[in-house]
């Protein structure tokens, strides 16, 4: 799945064994961890169950070298368009993922131990079904949750290094889901893990609709190199799929543990 080039900075539209089969290798390699994840799902925490593909992928971001390859590589505004596109297939990974998280819970329930039997719906921490709860306060928590992440990486990323791009974004979105939970409590968390992809769409469409500004490649470089260029546009999709999705988990599950400790100091 290397780029044409051997440069660093992995797209689908980029890979030496082109698109189709890019995205048919990045399948065979995350099955373990959704095989697992689906297990997992089965106790009713699909935090946990989307954290083992998250964590599997932000691996493999984490060896695909720097964004910058793609930026000297590529063919500027113009194949911003093929990373919103790209984009969308992340999300549509993460909707499949959550899809069979909710079809195979209740079935492979059946096979866990008495001791590992999650609790009522009423007991439980999170709130299945996943794509229930989908009121006003959730529609609104999806934007907002961009809107802050959007914020927060922009004045986090500081350059186009892998590391940074990675810690920068865990930061951001755990950041910005946690206020979203705290803001709006009563809105579905599972529809939260679209954020980060959200916030990527709107940077891309932002620098590809401005040819004014970004007329070219070069000058998109020259801007980077001189601290110009912004931020949120540097970290490629499978950034935002990986570090932006674990740190929305984070997030949630650090709302959550206050929310579980508040309700236990108010009970007891």
């Amino acid at each position: 799945m290397i780029p044409v080039n051997d440069s660093p900075g992995f797209t689908f539209f980029s890979a030496t064994v082109g698109p189709l089969s890019a995205i048919f290798l990045l399948t065979l390699f995350l099955l373990p961890s959704l095989g697992l994840s689906l297990f997992i799902s089965a106790t009713n925490n699909y935090l946990t169950a989307i954290l083992i593909p998250t964590i599997a992928l932000l691996f493999l971001t984490s060896h695909l070298g720097s964004p910058i390859g793609f930026f000297q590589r590529a063919i500027l505004p113009d194949q911003y368009a093929a990373l919103i596109i790209e984009c969308l297939i992340w999300g549509t990974f993460l909707f499949i993922n959550l899809y069979l998280i909710q079809l195979s819970s209740s079935s492979l329930r059946a096979f866990l131990p008495k001791s590992l039997s999650p609790p009522t719906a009423d007991e439980a921490s999170e709130s299945p079904p996943l794509f229930a709860n989908l009121n006003t306060n959730t529609l609104i928590a999806l934007p907002i949750t961009a809107l802050i992440g959007t914020t927060m990486t922009y004045l986090t990323i500081q350059s186009t290094d892998t590391a940074q791009s990675i810690c920068s974004l865990i930061l951001a979105f755990a950041i910005a889901s946690f206020i979203a939970r705290l803001v709006f409590p009563t809105a579905n968390p599972a529809i939260l893990l679209f954020a980060p992809l959200l916030t990527a769409i709107s940077a891309y469409t932002f620098i590809w609709l401005s040819p004014a500004q970004y007329p070219s490649s070069d000058t998109i470089l020259k801007l980077i190199y001189t601290d110009q260029y912004p931020p949120i546009a540097y970290p490629l999709p499978i950034f935002y799929a990986s570090a932006g999705t674990l740190g929305i988990i984070i997030g949630i599950s650090i709302s959550n543990g206050l929310e579980n400790i508040t309700y236990q100091q108010a009970t007891t």
